[in-house]
């Protein structure tokens, strides 16, 4: 006789945020928030790293840059660039994308080199053209992984 197994999904596990874009306003870089999240700058206190996901929605120009920035604080004290993906990429048709990634060791040693304590980060995204849409999805991965951290579904 076969019995089930109970399978805890992965994006359970992990923390994942998601967004699309309206019109950016300016084709330069914006912090996250600009495009639609709810505060700029993730807490990495519970946290081991993560991935940054950015996906042309509505394109009528290219990708100019991806960044992943650290600050000390959720005001983005002391804003740097940790990881950067700049210059026109391969992102240059509606779903398209750009995949970065980090972990709080490169946080911890950019912020000892700089002399100060990183604590969050944000996703800086530049286009070409200020009527480009953008979907931008985090997926960072827990200290401590606990089951109810994704949702199945948000409305």
């Amino acid at each position: 006789m076969v019995t089930p197994l109970a399978f805890e999904k992965y994006s359970n596990r992990w923390k994942i945020v998601s967004t699309v874009s309206g019109d950016i306003t300016t084709a330069a870089a914006l912090p996250v928030s600009e495009l639609g999240v709810d505060g700029t700058w993730f807490n990495m206190r519970d946290y081991m790293g993560g991935i940054l996901q950015l996906m042309l929605a509505v394109r009528t120009d290219n990708v100019e840059g991806l960044s992943i920035y650290v600050a000390t604080s959720s005001a983005g004290a002391n804003a740097a660039a940790l990881v950067t993906h700049s210059g026109t990429t391969g992102a240059d048709a509606a779903g398209d994308s750009l995949v970065l990634e980090f972990s709080t060791e490169q946080m911890v040693q950019e912020g000892a080199d700089a002399g100060v304590n990183y604590t969050h980060v944000s996703a800086y995204v530049e286009t070409g053209n200020s009527s480009d849409r953008v979907t931008v999805t985090w997926f960072m991965e827990p200290k401590f992984q606990r089951n109810g951290l994704t949702a199945d579904y948000s409305a």
